[in-house]
């Protein structure tokens, strides 16, 4: 039996509707600036899903779904030192 991480990256589900967000100010407009990037990335969760079943037959360890989750794991491993310091940088505006 083995695990498989998946990472996700930005997709377009409508989580940000209904979560709870804090210290990001006026909670209606950051809502409101997160689903729109969200929405413009386009990634949407059937073409997810789609990479994650095409994973299944292969059994990687990780699935990178998306381009900035590619690009975070490809970071991790060559600097994990600048990953943490992106991950504390503010979302966009």
């Amino acid at each position: 039996m083995s695990v498989t991480a998946v990472c996700p990256g930005l997709i377009d589900t409508g989580i940000i509707s209904s979560a709870r967000l804090s210290g990001m100010g006026e909670v209606s407009r950051a809502k409101e600036r997160l689903n729109r990037l969200y929405r413009l990335r386009g990634y949407t969760p059937e073409r997810a899903a789609r990479r994650i079943a095409d994973a299944v037959e292969s059994d990687p360890e990780i699935v990178p779904v998306t381009s900035e989750a590619h690009i975070g794991l490809a970071l991790s491993r060559l600097s994990p030192a600048a990953l943490r310091a992106y991950a504390r940088l503010a979302p966009p505006s």
